[in-house]
């Protein structure tokens, strides 16, 4: 039973009657009314010959009886399934749903709301948008068919295009589109209207005015779903002014919030805040995002937040808002960042992760308004995140936006820290040149602040890109005086990290592997002691391709196998195709080309995907086995294997490079038949 245009939910019975086709009941009878009318009054009645109207005395015969009892008279013994639907506007009629399922045991009943009626015996089902392709995924046209948001965008496109196919040319259009409207089926339902004049490419570039886009719905729909806006229209209208505004103001968000973002925002009590948050949940406008151990995160899908900013906008406190929510992320981004050289990294970096769309939109705003205070700040506080993560391609697009702003004298040192970042982000990706100036003049920044612990840093960094670009004396000239640095201002952090670098230098061009290892040694003991289990996987790497190079294949394959677990408990995705070259490599000297090139394809993968690139060493070392396997391959089997690779998420790579380590039983990997040929063009040294 449609409940959509009811207004008054006293009717609900009459409707429930009606459906029912039973009578509603007559007006009140006449004794009843003259019962109504005396009851409790002091009146004297006087009735003049009244003996031929005997009939009179039966003043107490049955009344009709009342449509409650009608109801459940007509359904008490009946088993009957009550369809109740859009009933959220309707909520005080709840108690009329209570008392029949109470009354009429053989009843059951199926209400749709976007608000749960709030009954104990009440059983909720949460409906949930259709799920869009992930953007992660690269499936093929028929893959991408059968995912339900795109196979309802493709059939209703179909009904007012019925030439429109999904192709490779506009399989990733549609995606998109289906992702941005998050799978909410009125939304692609409303979009596919449009697909007369706006084919999916253009469609895609039309939705950040998403609610203008989304109109247009067919005749017969009622009026509230002909457009989206007039859809989450409804859902708000039927809050009260209080959590109005805070539907208002937690669209402020993007990607979701903590219930103590919201709090900070609010200024509120922390109860008052859930319960608000309750009440939007129970509306369906905002959405549980799951709890970590530390907190609880809300959701509001990208649609119904952009009716939210019309609000905003409409109440002329959206850039007070939206200064808020920059400053709100840099102190959050700050504080993180404090923690990235403790035993917390890897937490802070998730938290980082789970909040990336609030910190794009902070740098965002801090860009648009020429906040190069704020901006920088934030990037000096994120650009280690985005080097680890995977994100350097992002990294360097906001730094270059930051960095072209209009500088005060008075912002040294976030800039110098910036340009740190500038500097690391353009080093991984193979941009030795940008690296170099942006670290030099970082250094001297930094020089001129007077800021030893931070010089150290930045020296460290320099060195590093020094060491890559194979330019060894300057890269140890650079890295002695930042160890130095490090161990005056007590900074044991950058102590380690020189330590490894100087170690690798060692090994890679004075081929003393003993120097190197005490160098590695007294690097991984501090890591150690600091507590950071990023830095020692990579140390353990740098150990294990000594003990390699030493041939102790045994030790190497121990301390790739320690490596590769740490990695998979941070998430680690910089260092992670380095590691899957060196097993890579060990397999292919062990004959088992197949596996080898397989792993070397998923880190070639992974760095695509992350926008970094191999340094020159170990590019050569790869290039020295590689196309010996793929001729001991073959074509097919070749292709086959870097297929397999390329398909591999971090955490598959992983598991599967543990799994070849662990298939060999002896204590030393030798050369199988097969692989005979690529040993002997194995040049570990480069």
């Amino acid at each position: 039973m449609p409940l959509a245009s009811l207004t008054d939910a006293a009717l609900v019975p009459a409707s429930i009657a009606r459906a029912l086709r039973l009578s509603e009941p007559a007006t009140p009878s006449l004794p009843d009314a003259l019962t109504g009318a005396l009851w409790d009054r002091p009146v004297l009645l006087v009735l003049d010959n009244f003996e031929h109207l005997g009939r009179a005395l039966r003043l107490s015969e049955p009344a009709t009886p009342s449509l409650s009892d009608a109801l459940t008279g007509a359904l008490r013994d009946r088993p009957v399934l009550l369809v109740l639907d859009n009933f959220e506007h309707l909520a005080r009629a709840a108690d009329v749903v209570s008392e029949l399922l109470a009354s009429c045991p053989e009843l059951r009943a199926l209400v749709t709301s976007r608000a749960p009626l709030r009954l104990r015996v009440e059983y909720e089902f949460p409906v949930s948008p259709l799920t869009p392709p992930e953007a992660t995924d690269v499936p093929s046209v028929h893959q991408l068919a059968a995912n339900p948001a795109v196979d309802l965008f493709l059939r209703r496109v179909q009904a007012v295009n019925p030439q429109f196919a999904l192709t490779a040319a506009n399989a990733a259009a549609v995606a998109g589109i289906c992702r941005s409207l998050d799978g909410l089926p009125l939304a692609l339902e409303l979009a596919a209207a449009r697909s007369r004049v706006l084919p999916p490419a253009a469609m895609v570039s039309r939705l950040e005015y998403r609610l203008a886009l989304l109109t247009g719905g067919a005749r017969d729909l009622p009026a509230r779903q002909r457009t989206m806006r007039e859809t989450i229209a409804w859902s708000y209208d039927l809050l009260d002014p209080e959590h109005q505004t805070l539907f208002r103001r937690l669209s402020v968000f993007t990607g979701g919030c903590t219930l103590a973002a919201a709090e900070s925002l609010l200024g509120g009590h922390a109860d008052d805040v859930l319960d608000g948050i309750e009440v939007l949940v129970r509306n369906s406008l905002i959405q549980p995002a799951g709890t970590t151990e530390d907190e609880s995160r809300y959701v509001m899908l990208e649609t119904i937040r952009a009716y939210g900013s019309e609000r905003i906008a409409a109440d002329d406190v959206g850039e007070e808002l939206r200064r808020w929510h920059t400053n709100y992320y840099l102190s959050f981004a700050e504080e993180a960042a404090r923690g990235f050289y403790g035993p917390a990294s890897a937490r802070w970096m998730d938290r980082l992760e789970r909040e990336l769309d609030n910190l794009r939109a902070a740098l965002g705003w801090a860009t648009d308004h020429g906040d190069a205070d704020s901006g920088l700040r934030l990037a000096a506080a994120l650009w280690h995140f985005w080097y680890v993560r995977g994100h350097a391609t992002e990294g360097r697009a906001h730094l270059a936006a930051l960095l072209a702003l209009p500088r005060s004298a008075a912002l040294p040192a976030p800039l110098a820290g910036a340009l740190l970042g500038a500097g690391q982000l353009a080093m991984t990706q193979g941009d030795h040149a940008a690296a170099q100036a942006y670290l030099t003049e970082s250094v001297a920044l930094y020089r001129g602040a007077g800021d030893r612990r931070d010089t150290a840093a930045a020296l460290l960094a320099a060195g590093f890109v020094a060491r890559v670009r194979e330019e060894y004396a300057a890269a140890s000239r650079l890295l002695d005086e930042a160890l130095a640095l490090a161990r005056a201002t007590d900074y044991p952090f950058v102590a380690a990290a020189v330590l490894h670098h100087l170690g690798m230098i060692e090994a890679d061009v004075q081929h003393d592997h003993a120097k190197a290892r005490r160098r590695l040694d007294e690097s991984l003991a501090l890591y150690r002691t600091l507590e950071l289990p990023r830095f020692i996987a990579l140390v353990l790497l740098s150990l294990a391709d000594i003990a390699s190079a030493e041939g102790d294949h045994a030790g190497a394959r121990e301390l790739l196998q320690q490596c590769l677990t740490l990695m998979g408990q941070v998430q680690e995705k910089l260092g992670l195709p380095g590691a899957l070259d060196a097993v890579a490599e060990m397999l292919a000297a062990a004959g088992r080309v197949e596996p080898a090139a397989m792993l070397a394809s998923a880190a070639d993968q992974l760095r695509r995907t992350s926008g970094t690139h191999a340094w020159p060493v170990p590019a050569r070392r790869r290039a020295a086995w590689l196309p010996t396997a793929r001729d001991i391959l073959g074509g097919g089997a070749y292709a086959a294997a870097c297929a397999e690779g390329e398909a591999m998420t971090c955490e598959q790579a992983i598991t599967r490079a543990l799994s070849e380590l662990a298939a060999r039983g002896p204590s030393r990997l030798e050369s199988g038949p097969r692989g005979s040929e690529v040993a002997d063009g194995l040049s570990r040294r480069g």
